[in-house]
């Protein structure tokens, strides 16, 4: 668990297109702005983020 002040994070549609547990990705970088990891990039269009509370499913017991 990774745990960080909320303050100050943006989010944006990620270039990551496919993921799964198979460890196969589809990532296309071109979906990012140039520039966009040096500092003083102006991501005023970027969304705010919210925080919210993990979701645990109960587990079923199929016996």
């Amino acid at each position: 668990m990774i745990r960080t002040d909320h303050d100050g994070w943006k989010v944006r549609e990620s270039a990551t297109k496919l993921a799964n547990v198979y460890g196969l990705e589809n990532f296309d970088a071109r979906i990012y702005p140039n520039g966009w990891h040096d500092n003083g990039f102006d991501d005023s269009e970027w969304g705010e983020t919210c925080a919210r509370k993990p979701s645990f499913r109960k587990r079923l017991d199929t016996r």
